[in-house]
């Protein structure tokens, strides 16, 4: 039950099976949490390479 409520926090928009997975399987508990640190770490990733492109361009 204290999952389901930190999940509705952490997304509020996203059920459980999320908005790209069409199959309509539910994930593991695993497959829950890693997805979830997957959504926080890609965009992370995505803006220290933007910011890494950046510093080329600028020198």
């Amino acid at each position: 039950m204290a999952s389901k409520t930190v999940e509705a926090v952490l997304f509020p928009g996203i059920r459980r099976q999320g908005p790209f997975r069409s199959s309509g399987q539910n994930l593991t508990t695993a497959g829950t949490y890693i997805e979830m640190a997957s959504r926080v770490t890609e965009p992370v990733l995505l803006g220290l390479a933007v910011l890494a492109v950046r510093n080329r361009v600028k020198r």
